[in-house]
């Protein structure tokens, strides 16, 4: 007789009851339609906004034209959708299974909005700093040579834009 090489084959069939397979959590029900989009919608804009603040730090400025369009849009596409959703009646409850996507949807509008405002709250600046340089530049080039009592250069216009689109 051959000697048992598996531990199995030593210890023979061993009758353990079989362990029921713990059932996996239901799927939660898919949410009514207009509040499907609502959801989507507000992914959407998140989406967009972080879109836009990755093009501003690329220094794509260009394109805020057409991120203005489409965030108008989203906002319109928000807003029917919320009242779609509010015209039916629904609404999320804090013991819906899909409260938790609704906070987490929301939290990434959020986190999109404040860094789109980063962004193009950088982007104001460095223009307004570029602007700054260029109205100093020609306010220097236009008063180069004029010197006042005290050997000081002195400007001989007015310093304002208004001033600088008058005089050229």
């Amino acid at each position: 007789m051959a000697e048992p090489h598996r531990l199995a084959d030593r210890l023979g069939r061993l009758d353990r009851p079989r362990r029921r397979r713990e059932s996996e959590p239901e799927p939660p029900a898919p949410l009514p339609p207009p509040l499907e989009s609502w959801l989507a919608a507000i992914e959407s804009l998140a989406a967009l906004l972080e879109e836009e603040a990755e093009a501003l730090i690329a220094g794509h400025g260009d394109r805020l034209p057409e991120f203005i369009r489409r965030k108008h849009e989203a906002e319109g596409a928000v807003k029917d959708s919320a009242r779609q959703a509010a015209a039916a009646g629904l609404a999320f409850g804090k013991a819906s299974p899909h409260a938790a996507r609704a906070a987490a949807a929301i939290a990434a509008l959020e986190r999109a909005g404040r860094r789109n405002a980063e962004a193009l709250a950088a982007a104001h600046d460095a223009a307004s700093y570029v602007a700054a340089l260029v109205k100093k530049s020609l306010t220097e080039t236009r008063a180069e040579g004029m010197y006042g009592r005290s050997g000081r250069a002195v400007a001989g216009h007015d310093r304002t834009v208004a001033g600088l689109d008058d005089s050229y």
